[in-house]
């Protein structure tokens, strides 16, 4: 079983195939198109859905238990989740917004640019 993150976006982005060095990357790698319209109906209201790839710790580790039981890695998932929101800054039309959905515990997080 494979942990996916989710992010809807309300703009076409994309889709990284290869690998890069790069912190964050969009891709397709764990859904087929049926996964994400499923995982698009239930928990997005955008117009796209993508993979978010993340080169550190899983985003879905940051929260209170984790902070907790295990701050270091809670740290990590942190630094982790302030690099994809770097990366959305860079590509984020001013007005937009995006969310995440995580497979782990169903967590959701919505910002606004």
């Amino acid at each position: 079983m494979s942990m996916v993150t989710y992010i809807g976006l309300n703009f076409p982005v994309e889709i990284n195939d290869d690998y890069t060095e790069e912190d964050v990357n969009i891709t397709y790698v764990f859904s087929e198109s049926e996964d994400r319209q499923i995982v698009k109906n239930q928990h997005f209201t955008t117009l796209f859905v993508y993979e978010l790839e993340t080169k550190g710790d899983y985003i879905w580790d940051m929260h209170n238990d984790k902070k907790i039981l295990s701050p270091h890695n809670y740290e990590k998932s942190k630094r982790t989740f302030l690099e994809v929101c770097d990366f959305l800054k860079k590509v984020l039309p001013k007005g937009d917004y995006y969310i995440f959905a995580g497979t782990g515990k169903g967590r959701r997080i919505v910002r606004k640019n």
